[in-house]
Order: C-alpha cells, then sequence, then structure tokens
C-alpha cells in the first residue's frame, strides 16, 4: 500500500477542496463533506490500486527483486502472492468504482467517465501493451492524476470555478508527487535498467553518461553507444517496444 505516499495522493484533494470552499463561500454542510470523502477515498483508491499493479507487474517483469534497494515489497519479497495482490487491487478499484458513480450522481456523470479512465490507467502504469512506466510515461501520468486531474475535480465538485487558480494548484501538487516518483526511481534505476524499465531516471542517466563508463546491465539492448543524440534514437526506438510505422524515429 506504501502508507508513506498516500499523503502525496491527498494533498490535492485537499489543495481544490480549499479553493472550492474558498471560492464559494459558503460553510459545508452534510453534502460537501460527503463530496469531500468521496474525491478522497476515490483518489487514495486509484493511488493504491496503482501501486498494487506496480508490485505484481514489476515482480513479474523482473523490476522487483529481494535485493532491491528501499522499502520492502510484498509480492518480490514472497510476502503475499500475486493471486492475493491482484485481488486486493481489483478492491481498490472497486471501492474508486462506488465514489465515482456517488459522484456522478450529485455532481456529473462526468465523474463516472473520470473513474473509469482512472482505473484504466491504473493498470496500464506498468500493464498492457504500452505500460506507461515502461516508456518514460509514468511522470506524465503521475503529474496530470495525481496533480491537475485530482486538484481540478475536487474543486468543481465543491463550488469552485475552472480557471487558472485551480490548473496552477494542480501543476504544484503534481510536481511535488513527480518528484516523489523522481527520487524513488533514481533510487531503483540500476534494478529497472537491467529489466528494461526505461523511466526518466534510467534514459537521462545513459544519455548523460558516456557509453564508455556504463556498466552492460545499465544499457538496454539495441541502444546505441554513439552520441548521445544518436542514444536518445535508440531509446525512443527502444520504447516503442517494436519497430513500427508511427515511431518516426525508427526509420
Amino acid at each position: 500500500m506504501r502508507p508513506k505516499t498516500l499523503p502525496a495522493g491527498l494533498a490535492p484533494v485537499v489543495v481544490g477542496a480549499a479553493l472550492g470552499r474558498a471560492q464559494s463561500g459558503a460553510p459545508w454542510q452534510a453534502r460537501e463533506w460527503g463530496l469531500f470523502a468521496a474525491c478522497a477515498v476515490g483518489a487514495l483508491s486509484v493511488q493504491v490500486a496503482t501501486n498494487f499493479t506496480n508490485e505484481c507487474l514489476d515482480f513479474r517483469k523482473g523490476a522487483d527483486t529481494p535485493d532491491r534497494l528501499g522499502p520492502t515489497r510484498a509480492v518480490a519479497a514472497g510476502l503475499i502472492a500475486p493471486s492475493r495482490m491482484w485481488m486486493a487491487t481489483g478492491v481498490a478499484l472497486a471501492i474508486a468504482g462506488i465514489a465515482a458513480a456517488w459522484l456522478s450522481l450529485e455532481v456529473s456523470i462526468g465523474y463516472a467517465f473520470l473513474g473509469l479512465i482512472s482505473g484504466v490507467l491504473a493498470l496500464a502504469y506498468t500493464g498492457g501493451p504500452l505500460p506507461l512506466a515502461y516508456v518514460g510515461l509514468g511522470d506524465l501520468f503521475v503529474l496530470a492524476f495525481f496533480g491537475v486531474v485530482a486538484v481540478v475535480a475536487t474543486g468543481l465538485a465543491l463550488g469552485a470555478d475552472l480557471g487558472a487558480p485551480l490548473v496552477v494548484a494542480g501543476v504544484g501538487c503534481g510536481l511535488l508527487s513527480t518528484a516523489i516518483l523522481a527520487v524513488n526511481n533514481l533510487r531503483d534505476r540500476e534494478g529497472d535498467a537491467r529489466a528494461r524499465k526505461l523511466t526518466l531516471a534510467c534514459v537521462w542517466g545513459v544519455v548523460s553518461l558516456d557509453s564508455s563508463s556504463l556498466p552492460a546491465w545499465q544499457v538496454p539492448s539495441g541502444v546505441s553507444h554513439g552520441s548521445p543524440r544518436d542514444r536518445m534514437r535508440s531509446l525512443i526506438c527502444h520504447a516503442c517496444l517494436r519497430r513500427s510505422s508511427w515511431c518516426r524515429s525508427c526509420g
């Protein structure tokens, strides 16, 4: 569950709620407290589901091993079977779905679609044909959904106007969450590189160093050892997973 990072998921909800309260000017009644609770539960449930999915799939793909640095990963350490972790993921997504359904009834049907998209991306963070965390898009996902989307969705539910204050506050929260992710990825970059998990910490680490100083495990197969430009081009092609017509960099 990674409880130490849960405040990062709750913070944008609190910020959005504060902006809604400030702009509406009306004291909260039971309904507003209920909306706030639903936004908080939904955001935290998506975060937990993302973490659980990450544990299962990073273990399967070799990014998480028993000798990794940092906090213990329950699946990699053999403390929890992957099947049970998948069940917990389903429970977390179900709770997020209930929160989104209630918000859709009380505020707007748009929250149902937001809940569906959030659930899909929670699974797509490390799963699916193009896992976001493995192709350098994990930071963008965190910036968007644990920042802008969470602040804006909460603020609108609680009476805020869609405008610059909401968006700027969302970007601020998202950058803080992204910083936490970046620190974690920096710590895990050696294992991630071996598993070909191309986080920005892996990609920029490879590009910023001369290839002759890199250990073999740190350069994914197929990545050029030429100039920084050539190495970045090769990394982009590698992130595509396979050469395809829509990737101009692959040639």
